[in-house]
């Protein structure tokens, strides 16, 4: 997956004057450089205790939603320099009636990658497949609990249940289509442990990309306990693994060795 090698690519190279002397030649010779990130729509229907969505006086602020003129300018201007298209980066895309429409935008300006960030429980087989054939080249699914308890409780509004029946359309869809499922999961130290247990709840044939990471303070959040240093003695080992499980599933791991120190988290 190109678009993951040059993420790799960018934490790598440290020194922020060869990035922009590499940005600055790619803009020279007419090639795409730019990662854009894309909320068409400035709502949620998920109520996430980690998330800036719990904040009442935060929502009470966004509104409003892209126009059909508005999306067609944006990507004749900005789309053919990208060379990846993130729809949905902090709030719910899949509540924006055309939803497919972007992504056969990006397709029609030739973004080579193109992703949808979700809780996925607007999703239906008819819906995942018209993404599919229009060109999505993966779904990236936000999760903040393993077991049933656990996920609904952090992901206010959330089935559980419906959530799998997501997973199954993927795992059944895989079968005929190319295309890419990537979970992300934010950990703290309420929903940290169950993780231990993660592949008795998933298929490893219905994702490809498991990416863990810390909580992070992201605004006024419901939950705000963001201190994860009584579960550094045990994360190695635990993700240790969830490696070893992600290897046997030929899934890729997205997941820092130890837990990073909590002034490079918030």
């Amino acid at each position: 997956m190109y678009i993951y090698k040059l993420l790799h690519l960018n934490r790598v190279i440290k020194n922020h004057r060869l990035k922009f002397l590499g940005l600055y030649i790619l803009h020279k010779l007419n090639m795409r450089y730019l990662a854009v990130n894309l909320d068409p729509v400035m709502a949620c229907n998920f109520r996430c205790k980690m998330c800036y969505f719990t904040d009442p006086d935060y929502v009470r602020t966004l509104k409003g939603q892209l126009k059909d003129e508005e999306l067609e300018r944006i990507a004749e201007v900005i789309f053919k320099r990208a060379i990846k298209l993130q729809i949905g980066c902090g709030t719910e895309p899949t509540l924006y009636k055309n939803l497919v429409r972007i992504v056969e935008l990006g397709k029609a300006y030739k973004v080579p990658y193109i992703s949808l960030t979700t809780n996925a429980n607007l999703l239906d087989e008819e819906q995942i497949t018209a993404l599919i054939k229009a060109g999505l080249n993966e779904f990236t699914i936000s999760l903040h609990g393993v077991n049933k308890a656990s996920y609904e409780a952090f992901m206010k509004n959330g089935s559980y249940e419906k959530f799998h029946e997501v997973f199954n359309i993927f795992k059944k869809l895989k079968r005929d289509h190319n295309f890419k499922v990537r979970i992300n999961y934010t950990f703290n130290k309420d929903n940290f442990y169950e993780l231990d247990t993660f592949f008795e709840h998933f298929d490893g044939q219905s994702f490809d990309i498991l990416q863990i990471r810390p909580i992070q303070k992201i605004g006024n959040t419901e939950y705000n306990d963001f201190n994860l240093e009584p579960l550094r003695e045990d994360y190695s080992k635990l993700i240790k693994g969830i490696r070893e499980n992600c290897k046997t599933n030929g899934i890729t791991l997205l997941a820092s060795d130890e837990i990073p120190d909590t002034s490079k988290i918030n």
